[in-house]
């Protein structure tokens, strides 16, 4: 599919009272009057789930998403207080597809009092049948009760800085085995982990295999603490504990050592990563842009087999420092 531009509002209905009847209604309005003009190549429901409002910044990820994976986004909030009732604003999006007009949809909904407490039953009948269902977790880990019944893919963000990095381990490790899990986080640190591999394979192998090797990371929260799992999965049981330093900022640095041999890799937000050993030094882009980190889930399919050990394997680790 080319390139979609000039994302553009075509259509819009919000309510601060409605019932879900009303929002299907609109939606299908605007569906049957799109269709007459444009053409729709539907990929995916991306269901949206979050505790409070959505940045300016993220509701702008959103809406350019549709023009690369295109089909329905629904946004769940579940911040708004107040009586039993029902929220809700339909957006239908175009973006220029050659000659033709690409369509996809915005449905977003604030469920009050007892209608928040059953999700599963506002958000299924807004799903397009026969596509994937994907649901990101916007700011929030969610327990496997609380994991709606249609996600296909769970996507979550586990550098929150409000999340503490020992619990997000725990909640990972114990979701992963019920639901795969796409993390934003290990997406976004990517780049070290390769440059760290090829460094390895140009000029670390002996370092590596070296009995006496010492490795600690160091970082922002669970980046942090998701590498120093990575780590200690791939260098196995018989190497010394991992030391694990948690800081702030957004450099995230992996040190090994053994001898005369020192391999540093180095991951800064938007920088992409380097890594160096004894004058060898290798680099690998990045990008820490939200709409390419959550584009890149959404163009993989089934578990990530090394994620879900570097999980494991970081819940197993003790409390950083």
């Amino acid at each position: 599919m080319s390139q979609a531009t000039a994302d553009t509002v075509t259509a819009r209905w919000e309510s601060e009272a409605t019932t879900l009847a009303e929002v299907l209604a609109q939606a299908d309005t605007m569906r049957i009057e799109a269709e007459r003009t444009g053409i729709r190549a539907a990929v995916v429901n991306l269901v949206v789930v979050c505790g409070r409002s959505l940045s300016p910044d993220t509701r702008s990820v959103l809406a350019r998403l549709g023009a690369y994976h295109p089909g329905r986004i629904v946004i769940v909030n579940l911040g708004p207080d107040g009586p039993d009732g029902l929220g809700a604003a339909v957006e239908l999006h175009c973006a220029a597809n050659g000659e033709r007009c690409l369509w996809w949809e915005i449905i977003e909904l604030s469920p009050r009092g007892m209608v928040a407490e059953h999700v599963d039953s506002v958000v299924e009948p807004l799903l397009i049948h026969d596509m994937h269902v994907v649901v990101w977790y916007r700011h929030l880990l969610p327990a496997v009760a609380e994991v709606l019944n249609s996600a296909e893919l769970v996507v979550v963000d586990g550098a929150d800085p409000e999340l503490d990095p020992t619990a997000t381990a725990a909640s990972l490790s114990a979701l992963i085995r019920f639901r795969p899990v796409a993390d934003l986080a290990w997406i976004r640190t990517e780049p070290l982990r390769q440059a760290l591999a090829l460094l390895v394979q140009r000029a670390g192998e002996g370092l590596i295999a070296s009995a006496d090797l010492e490795a600690s990371v160091e970082g922002p929260g669970w980046e942090a603490w998701l590498q120093a799992g990575w780590l200690a999965e791939r260098l196995g049981a018989g190497h010394p504990a991992l030391r694990v330093s948690v800081a702030a900022g957004t450099e995230l640095e992996v040190h090994l050592a053994a001898g005369a041999g020192r391999a540093v890799a180095s991951l800064a937000t938007g920088a992409g990563a380097q890594a160096s050993l004894n004058g060898t030094s290798v680099r690998v882009a990045g990008a820490t842009d939200t709409l390419a980190l959550v584009g890149t889930v959404l163009s993989r399919a089934g578990r990530d087999l090394r994620y879900e050990a570097a999980v494991h394997a970081a819940a197993r680790l003790q409390a950083p420092s």
